[in-house]
This record gives structure tokens, C-alpha cells and sequence, in this order.
């Protein structure tokens, strides 16, 4: 293309049986929109994803290489944002496509100031998934405890370049999981215009890529290495109490009891129990209070992590959290607790509010 595009999208493809010419299909379909996509081709080469894009004839489109034998789609998009020179990036996951007009519309909201575009995520089946959960009606300029961005890990978002390599290259290398935790709590929480309409068209996640990089179950000190780097940052220490309770719920919820019900089969071992244990411990540290947001079966999770319970007490606790009395699954600890903003039964009152619903 002979002008400076307006946005790098970025795509990595580790595997030439991806869909890939779905999702640069999909960013390239407004002709007129002036984006480019950079095509990552990671650990194989270029010549192998021409068949995949033989039918995209478009100057906007690029394809790069990058080789650092690690399975993680840290290197090749880090790689992608370097290689950018737009004044907006965002990443697509290759089996991952774009509805009509999603990009147009975030790049709309960037004309009125905005920083981050959170895009708008749903399924192939057609259900949306509802992260964030802003407050009703809110779409721009979003606080990241009020409107619960946490509750978004993935940054699928137009990101302003000069943000998002603020630190220099985004996302977290020699992880096998969890790249994305760090940029996307840094642009969450670092005081950018985020907009945020979850009405508008939409990333849509592929459901017949069985092969995606970070699928496969490791083992919790992997899992959970990135929830450590965070808590540990000292950026993210000072954060307003707010913020880092915010933080901390989504951090309990999704990544420290959600390793619990992945393994309720499987008993961690001395040392897993051990990091379980220490982030149980830290969350209370690093945010003190934020459990109050927690309902009474996941504070019972977190609670029994914390003194070292048998796995088999954990685990039955756990359960509780699908199988218990709608008291224990929804309501927190203290009554008065029941309207904190990230208390689960004032997200499902805001669920009800939502367009096109899904968790």
C-alpha cells in the first residue's frame, strides 16, 4: 500500500492448517479502510501458508517470519507490534475473524479521543461473551474496577501504538501461558480512554482450531506464572485499592480457583499446592478486602488453599460453587456485601441488562 496505514493488525499462525485467509479475509474486507495485516508465520515458513492466501490479492497484507522453537504466540506477535509503524494495533488469533464493520466502528470511537477500542467478542455459535461487564449504558471512558475490565484478559482491542509498546514489546515472553495478563492489566488500568460498545460488531472466536497453542493443561506453576509476575510488579502494587481489588477478584476467580475445578480429578502435587497456597495467601496482600466481593463457595475455595486443606476438602468446596444452595453459590459472606460491583449477584443483575447475554 502506498499510504501509512491507520491500523497493524497483527496475526500469528504456527501451523499452516489454521484458517488463516478467514480471519485476513475478514480484516481486509473494507477496502477502503486503511489497515494492513501482518500475516507472523511462526516457526515455518511463508511458502508454506501460500496456498492458505493465494486467493487474498491485497497490498495491505504482509507475511514475516519468526523462529524462536518456544510454543507460545508471545514471540510472533511481540515480533508483529515491532514490526508495526501504524498508529493503532490490535491482534487477531488466525482461526479468529472479524463480523462487517467491527473494525470501522472501533476505529470511529479512536476519532473521538479514545485510546482502547475494546472490541466486542462472540462466539461461532453465536453467543456473545459478556467481558467486560460495564455499567449499563457506559461505553466511554471506562474505570477499570467500576466497569470490570479485569474480567477481560485478552487485549482484543485497537490499542494506540504508543501505548501498547509504552514498555517495549507487549506481550510476556518465556511463559507457556498467560502472554496476555500483563499488557492487558497495564492498559486496563493505566488511565488511557477506554471505550467499550458491546453492541457493535464483533471479533468472532473460531470453534474448529483443536490446535490452539496455549489449550493443552500444564502444570500449575506454568499456569500460574503470569498471575505471579503481576502480583509482584510494583506498578501494579500501587495501583488505587479499587483497582487492585478489582484485580484481584478477577485473578481469584478466574485463574486460582479456575486451576482448582481444572483439576478436580488430578491432585497437584506438593509443590503446585504449594503456589496455590502462596497466591490464596498473596491476593489478601496485595488487595486487602477484595474477598468481600467473593460469594461464600469461593471464598471457601480460596479459604482452604490458604490453611493448606486436604485436596479432597478443596475440592468438595469447590463444587459447591454449581452444586451448593443459591445462598452459597451467589451471596457473599456479609449480606451488606451483596451490591459490591464485582459481587456475583450484582453481575447478574447487569447480565440481565446485556445485549444478547452469555457469560
Amino acid at each position: 500500500m502506498t499510504d501509512e496505514p491507520l491500523l497493524d493488525i497483527v496475526v500469528a499462525v504456527h501451523t499452516a492448517q489454521r484458517p488463516v485467509e478467514r480471519a485476513v479475509g475478514s480484516a481486509l474486507a473494507d477496502t477502503g479502510l486503511p489497515v494492513r495485516v501482518t500475516v507472523v508465520a511462526h516457526g515455518i515458513a511463508t511458502e508454506s501458508l501460500r496456498p492458505r492466501l493465494a486467493s487474498i490479492s491485497d497490498e495491505r497484507l504482509r507475511v514475516i517470519e519468526h523462529h524462536d522453537g518456544i510454543a507460545s504466540p508471545a514471540g510472533p506477535m511481540n515480533a508483529g507490534m515491532l514490526a508495526a509503524t501504524a498508529r493503532y494495533v490490535t491482534v487477531i488469533g488466525s482461526d479468529d475473524h472479524y463480523e462487517a464493520g467491527a473494525l470501522q466502528a472501533a476505529l470511529s470511537r479512536t476519532t473521538e479521543g479514545a485510546e482502547v477500542v475494546i472490541l466486542p467478542i462472540r462466539r461461532d455459535d453465536g453467543g456473545r461473551v459478556s467481558t467486560p461487564l460495564p455499567r449499563w449504558r457506559h461505553t466511554r471512558r471506562l474505570h477499570p474496577a467500576r466497569d470490570r475490565l479485569f474480567t477481560r484478559t485478552a487485549p482484543l482491542a485497537v490499542v494506540s501504538r504508543e501505548l501498547m509498546l509504552a514498555d517495549g514489546a507487549p506481550f510476556t515472553e518465556g511463559l507457556s501461558s498467560g502472554e496476555d495478563l500483563a499488557i492487558s492489566t497495564r492498559l486496563w488500568a493505566g488511565g488511557a480512554r477506554i471505550d467499550y460498545d458491546a453492541a457493535a460488531p464483533a471479533y468472532v472466536i473460531g470453534a474448529d482450531a483443536p490446535d490452539r497453542v496455549t489449550a493443552a493443561l500444564r502444570s500449575l506453576g506454568d499456569e500460574l506464572r503470569a498471575v505471579e509476575l503481576v502480583l509482584g510488579d510494583p506498578a501494579v502494587r500501587a495501583y488505587p485499592r479499587a483497582v487492585r481489588r478489582s484485580l484481584a477478584v478477577k485473578i481469584a476467580r478466574v485463574h486460582v480457583i479456575g486451576a482448582v475445578a481444572r483439576r478436580h480429578g488430578a491432585e497437584p502435587t506438593t509443590g503446585e499446592r504449594t503456589v496455590l497456597a502462596r497466591l490464596a495467601r498473596e491476593l489478601s496482600h496485595v488487595a486487602p478486602g477484595y474477598a468481600a466481593a467473593l460469594s461464600r463457595a469461593e471464598s471457601g475455595v480460596i479459604e482452604a488453599l490458604a490453611h493448606d486443606l486436604p485436596w479432597i476438602d478443596v475440592v468438595d468446596r469447590d463444587r459447591e460453587r454449581d452444586e451448593g444452595s443459591w445462598r452459597t453459590r451467589v451471596l457473599p459472606t456479609r449480606l451488606v456485601d451483596s451490591l459490591r460491583t464485582d459481587a456475583v449477584l450484582r453481575r447478574f443483575m447487569r447480565y440481565r441488562l446485556e445485549p444478547g447475554g452469555g457469560r
